[in-house]
C-alpha cells in the first residue's frame, strides 16, 4: 500500500466511525447496548473471581494474609462502586 492510498483510507476512517456509529443507534435505539453489555460483562468478571476465590493460593500460609487476595478485594470494592448502576441486585 503507497503512502497515497494509507493516507486516503485514514482519511476515510471517521466517517466509517460516524456510519457504524449511526447503524448501532438506529439498530439498538430500542435498548441500552452499554448497560447490557456491563450487565454481561460484569457477570462474567464475577463468575471469574468466584472461581478464583474457590482456589486459594498455596503459596500463602494460614496464619498470612493473601496480599494478592487483599488487593483483588480492594480492586473489586472500587469497581463496585464505579459500576453500582450496572450491578443488578440480587
Amino acid at each position: 500500500m503507497s503512502s497515497r492510498q494509507f493516507a486516503f483510507k485514514k482519511s476515510k476512517v471517521p466517517q466509517r466511525i460516524r456510519e457504524i456509529l449511526n447503524f448501532y443507534i438506529f439498530v439498538f435505539r430500542y435498548f441500552d447496548i452499554v448497560n447490557l453489555a456491563a450487565v454481561k460483562y460484569y457477570r462474567l468478571l464475577m463468575e471469574d473471581v468466584d472461581e478464583v476465590c474457590s482456589n486459594p493460593s498455596q503459596d500463602v500460609q494460614d496464619d498470612e494474609v493473601d496480599l494478592q487476595a487483599l488487593s483483588l478485594a480492594f480492586r473489586l470494592s472500587v469497581l463496585d462502586q464505579d459500576w453500582s448502576k450496572y450491578i443488578p441486585v440480587r
